[in-house]
């Protein structure tokens, strides 16, 4: 990730990893998996085992297994994204308009945009992999 989007790609947003997928690397646990990280992972999705992952991964950052540099990379990727969409200057989610009406979950207006938004992010897939397979040849 860091080399062909990051470096090559010049991807400038952040990655996030799947639902605790980054468990399934070899050597790796949903609580523990600095290799992720390193590979270029900058946000973990780690709905159940986060507060066990954080205090895993500042132990790596401590002994040097991931570098302060590369956390830093991943806190810069994140913030900046955070910052240009503005959501520093917005109220909390639990006091915007429509907050707790469970009404509009599942309206045929939100599932058509979800639904464009997979079929988009599918294109992109498709265009990675097919870069990556380029560069390999």
């Amino acid at each position: 990730m860091t080399d062909v989007l990051k470096d090559r790609m010049g991807f400038n947003g952040f990655v996030v990893g799947d639902w605790n997928g980054h468990g399934l690397i070899d050597g790796c646990t949903s609580t523990d998996c600095p290799e992720a990280f390193m590979a270029g992972v900058d946000m973990y999705m780690a709905p159940d085992s986060w507060r066990e992952l954080y205090h895993s991964t500042l132990e790596h950052v401590r002994s040097g297994r991931i570098s302060e540099d590369r956390l830093n990379d991943a806190v810069r990727r994140i913030l900046r994204v955070k910052v240009t969409a503005g959501l520093f200057e917005q109220v909390a989610p639990s006091q915007r308009p429509l907050a707790n009406d469970i009404s509009v979950l599942a309206a045929p207006e939100h599932r058509d945009v979800a639904r464009r938004a997979v079929r988009q992010s599918l294109v992109l897939l498709k265009i990675l992999i097919s870069y990556c397979h380029s560069i390999r040849e």
